[in-house]
């Protein structure tokens, strides 16, 4: 693919100090920007400074989780973005295990496909009764987990053997796991805020349930921002316009006066 490469050793001024400052706010640099640096500096500029917001309220190791947990999700499965901050992950000390109760969790969104279509279902049935396996299975999952959510109500009844299924894969990274409580509902929390998910009474829960594992207000706004920012993964499609720019000779002069800016590059390399 011909497209944009940077070569730090050449850099004009202005895309120098960008990269710098935006590696100064984020502790790295996405290649992400790599079209942008020169097509539109301002935005890795200003992006820089978004996504770097709050600095100081949750620390690098717990911010590499939720980056995680979003951009590996089944809404999102943003390979390149996952791979990244696995990598940067393990330069700020985050271990295997952590991230492995990062991806279990993540992966348990589905079940609120199974909730939503039993609830749907039960919505045409007009003698669906709770029975008593139902109660089992709910005390066990209030006493497992530490919660009980309504939305899965329908799904008990209808199907409570595939529900008790569910809540023991959830359960691993609560009888096995490492990560602190509230980790957990803020990794859960961030999947289901997410931009790619958003699922308000998911998100309420999780809230809930960190605040009473002595989260602070700040805390939870913080994991809403950072899971927010994988809106910016729409700017990978950059790499596509600037290789039919080329094509076509609508690059800025600036660019096709300077051959050593355009080199083949993997769209999905870090």
């Amino acid at each position: 693919m011909r497209t944009l490469h940077i070569d730090d050793s050449s850099l004009p001024p202005e895309q120098r100090r960008v990269k710098e400052e935006f590696v100064q706010d984020r502790g790295f640099w996405a290649g992400l920007f790599d079209e942008l640096l020169f097509l539109r500096p301002q935005y890795p500029a200003r992006y820089g400074k978004f996504s770097a917001h709050p600095s100081d309220v949750l620390d690098r190791q717990t911010k590499d989780l939720i980056h995680i947990a979003v951009d590996c999700s089944a809404t999102h499965l943003y390979h390149r973005g996952t791979r990244a901050h696995i990598k940067y992950a393990f330069d700020n000390g985050v271990t295997v295990n952590e991230m492995i109760d990062v991806f279990i969790l993540a992966s348990t969104i589905g079940i609120h496909s199974s909730a939503a279509g039993a609830a749907l279902i039960a919505e045409e049935i007009d003698d669906l009764e709770a029975s008593d396996a139902n109660d089992e299975v709910k005390s066990k999952f209030e006493e497992r987990l530490g919660y009980w959510s309504e939305d899965l109500k329908a799904l008990m009844q209808l199907d409570d053997e595939h529900l008790s299924q569910y809540f023991d894969l959830l359960a691993l990274p609560w009888e096995d796991g490492v990560l602190e409580p509230k980790v957990r509902d803020f990794v859960l929390l961030a999947v289901e805020i997410a931009p790619t998910r958003h699922n308000e009474d998911a998100a309420r829960h999780h809230i809930q349930s960190a605040l009473d594992h002595g989260a602070t207000v700040e805390e939870l706004m913080a994991v809403v921002e950072v899971a927010s920012v994988i809106g910016v993964h729409t700017m990978d499609g950059m790499v596509i316009l600037t290789e039919e720019a080329a094509r076509r000779g609508e690059l800025p002069e600036d660019l096709t006066d300077n051959p050593e800016y355009l080199s083949f590059r993997d769209p999905y390399e870090l």
